[in-house]
């Protein structure tokens, strides 16, 4: 299946640093600190896009192949 989104520049530069080097909590943090928006807020919006992108394979959790 191909599956295309539409995505932001924040939504871009989440998937862009999701490499299996730093967690996830530790890229909002990152995020939260370059965009100057507070990390909870951040935390509370990306979770359901995170969420939606492993369940079109755009990410893939931990360990999955």
């Amino acid at each position: 299946m191909r599956w295309v989104e539409e995505i932001d520049p924040v939504v871009l530069a989440l998937v862009s640093g999701c490499d299996g080097t730093l967690p996830l909590r530790d890229q909002l943090d990152l995020l939260a600190a370059a965009h100057e928006v507070d990390v909870e807020t951040l935390t509370e919006v990306a979770v359901p896009v995170v969420a939606h992108l492993v369940e079109r394979a755009i990410l893939l959790p931990e360990g999955a192949q």
